[in-house]
């Protein structure tokens, strides 16, 4: 009896010490990883688990494992059509632009290689000859964790003309820095290699108007969401013409009261990325809310559209009543001259 209530206390007791390793060998990774989170995104607080983190005094989802399968299926099914891609502007797999021969595609999937099922994806431009754009910041974020995986200046190969720092706020000094520093990409072909990391074609790409990005990368690919499509989608219609679309900072006060480029007004990178994945993320969420915020900005586009119609009808008429004072005071001025004309005659 003693050997056996020995024997049940020692296995309990080996049980217990096993938990404990792993319990701590877990937490050791967790904490880890934290730790490299923290030093990738030096500006994001450590995600709270299953909550939410925070970034520039705003909140952001973070979601547990049990909810990925659902939105990943949401996401793939509003994926839009490559008829819609095509209007918009994309580069498409199956009918690559001949004039551009730089444009690839993302790698194919491997088993070898796994990459994220989806990516968010933003990039900030600065004018190079010819009046064209080239990528001069870009940021990575896993759609689903938040995490972020690629967050760089990125230094063009042609000389910049135009800087546009009113618009992303980097500076000639900025850029100078990092690449002296090695922390800045060189030219798109890097950019791209560094997207092809971690994306293959089955990777969803969401953004806000991505087609400009993946233009500027050469990357043509077919599985896109873009939160400027969706919305403008649910105002007009999927198959209709968008009267107008409507702008990241829009849409993040509409939807999410969600406030960014609080500071400066200055779009960067990163905080455009985590904003336009909140975006997409409540509009995969809370579909029957996205609808109602549909009908009521579609009335409200109506409401604008009558206001300017009559407002160019007034200023139209106000410039014919100009025009005919105009022309009577002139008429006038004509007989006056002819009676002074005769009088002297006279």
């Amino acid at each position: 009896m003693k050997t056996s209530l020995f024997g049940i206390a020692g296995g309990f007791l080996t049980r217990s010490l096993l938990m404990l390793r792993t319990a701590t060998i877990l937490s050791g990774v967790f904490i880890a990883w934290a730790r490299d989170f923290a030093e990738i995104r030096p500006n994001v607080s450590t995600p709270v688990p299953l909550l939410q983190f925070r970034f520039k005094d705003e909140s952001y989802k973070y979601f547990p494992l049990l909810d990925l399968t659902v939105i990943h299926d949401r996401l793939i099914l509003k994926c839009h059509s490559f008829d819609r891609l095509r209007k918009e502007g994309y580069i498409l797999p199956s009918e690559p632009r001949q004039e551009n021969c730089e444009n690839r595609t993302a790698p194919y999937p491997s088993s070898r290689e796994p990459k994220r099922k989806a990516v968010a994806l933003d990039c900030e431009m600065a004018g190079v000859r010819n009046g064209d754009s080239e990528i001069i910041s870009v940021c990575v974020i896993d759609f689903f964790s938040g995490q972020v995986l690629t967050n760089s200046l990125v230094k063009p190969h042609e000389p910049i003309i135009e800087w546009r720092t009113n618009i992303h706020g980097i500076r000639p000094a900025t850029l100078s820095m990092a690449v002296s520093q090695g922390q800045a990409l060189r030219g798109w072909e890097a950019t791209r290699q560094e997207l092809f990391k971690h994306i293959n074609t089955d990777t969803v790409l969401v953004g806000q108007s991505l087609n400009q990005d993946l233009k500027r990368l050469r990357i043509s690919h077919g599985k896109i969401f873009d939160t400027a499509i969706l919305t403008a989608e649910m105002v007009f219609g999927t198959d209709a013409g968008f009267g107008r679309r409507w702008s990241l900072q829009s849409l993040c006060a509409d939807l999410l009261k969600l406030r960014i480029r609080q500071n400066s007004n200055t779009h960067e990178a990163l905080e455009d990325s985590m904003a336009a994945r909140e975006v997409a993320l409540w509009c995969l969420c809370y579909p029957h809310e996205l609808e109602q915020w549909g009908k009521r900005a579609r009335e409200k586009y109506i409401v604008e559209k009558l206001k300017a119609v009559k407002g160019r009808r007034k200023n139209k008429i106000n410039v014919q009543r100009s025009s005919r004072i105009r022309d009577d005071d002139s008429s006038s001025r004509n007989h006056q001259t002819n009676d002074i004309s005769i009088a002297q005659h006279a």
